[in-house]
């Protein structure tokens, strides 16, 4: 759950990928890979410009394969990394603080 000056993003659920590599799935054999139930679209409510709007985001499909493609070919200095090292580590720090303040009941502002 996100809340700024502008409005709020409200997301559940986890990665669908997770539960089909574990149920033995892979990108080539799953049809859909990494698209995401309707249902665990996020909710967006947020005010712009004098312009109300509420609605569903449809998730982006994940495939971890392009992910390690990537690191992969990086090191083998054919690409530029698409995920920076700062910027996972910002997502890890995000991570680690949602969970510190989620477990102590509170919530906080973030400024980055």
């Amino acid at each position: 759950m996100l809340h700024g000056s502008k409005g709020s993003f409200t997301k559940y659920g986890s990665d669908p990928q997770e539960p089909a590599l574990i149920a033995g799935g892979t990108p080539d054999s799953v049809r859909n890979w990494g698209k995401e139930a309707k249902e665990f679209w996020g909710k967006l409510n947020a005010s712009i410009g004098g312009l109300h709007v509420e609605g569903r985001i449809e998730t982006l499909p994940g495939n971890y394969a392009d992910f390690y493609r990537n690191v992969n070919e990086h090191i083998a200095g054919n690409e530029e990394l698409e995920v920076k090292p700062e910027e996972a580590r910002t997502a890890v720090w995000l991570m680690e603080l949602a969970l510190k303040i989620h477990k102590e009941g509170r919530s906080i502002p973030v400024t980055y």
